[in-house]
């Protein structure tokens, strides 16, 4: 599993955005606060990386790039939690 993940420049990507979506998933369909998305998917792609075998380090290298998205997702949730409309 290792090998292909070093052959991937995805794979990372990928695993990252499914388990989003699964957080996403978990959190329409139960409404509890304590599952945030992001929350959600980051056990996910750690219980992934355990089950699977893969060094973590393996991983970074094909799912650095999505880290770069994180700071402005967690800039436009606490701008929704404190009521700040973002304009077009």
């Amino acid at each position: 599993m290792n090998e292909m993940f070093r052959q991937s420049l995805f794979a990372g990507v990928t695993i990252s955005l499914i388990a989003y979506e699964i957080g996403l998933f978990l959190k329409r369909k139960l409404g509890l606060a304590i599952l945030n998305p992001l929350l959600v998917s980051i056990v996910i792609v750690i219980l992934a990386l355990k089950v699977f075998g893969i060094s973590y380090e393996v991983y970074n290298a094909s799912a650095k790039y999505i880290s770069y998205f994180y700071f402005f997702y967690l800039l436009f949730q606490s701008l929704q939690i404190y009521g700040i409309q973002v304009s077009n």
